[in-house]
């Protein structure tokens, strides 16, 4: 597995499309530096020997997950291979089907299209568009 990490405030709406462009199969959108760590170490302990290429980005805050997340989603129709967009977000202030409802929303605003909320487990739950 590759893993290759994305620093939304620091690089270039530019930059992003070039890296989707080339190939990646999923990205990860991280609340927090210490969130894509830990991700990252489990996805090379446990993943390591699947052929995928992700991308994980450390967002700094879940207002800038948001914005990464419109970004990442206008970009997903040029990139024939990128197939999953996940989101790594803290409940702090609100419950996590909460949150996953707010990415809901921001998603469907976005696409224009209706985005189905799955339950996969009590805090984790799948988007479909």
């Amino acid at each position: 597995m590759q893993i290759i990490p994305l620093k939304p405030k620091e690089n270039s709406f530019y930059e992003l499309s070039k890296t989707v462009k080339k190939g990646i199969d999923a990205i990860i959108l991280c609340e927090g530096k210490r969130d894509a760590d830990v991700l990252e170490g489990i996805l090379h302990k446990f993943f390591e020997s699947l052929d995928r290429v992700v991308a994980i980005a450390n967002c700094e805050s879940k207002d800038s997950v948001m914005d990464f997340a419109k970004d990442v989603v206008a970009l997903s129709s040029i990139s024939r291979r990128l197939k999953t967009i996940a989101v790594v977000i803290d409940a702090d202030e609100y419950t996590p089907k909460e949150r996953a409802e707010a990415v809901k929303n921001s998603m469907q605003s976005i696409t224009g299209s209706p985005v189905e909320l799955i339950k996969i487990d009590s805090d984790i739950f799948e988007l479909k568009s």
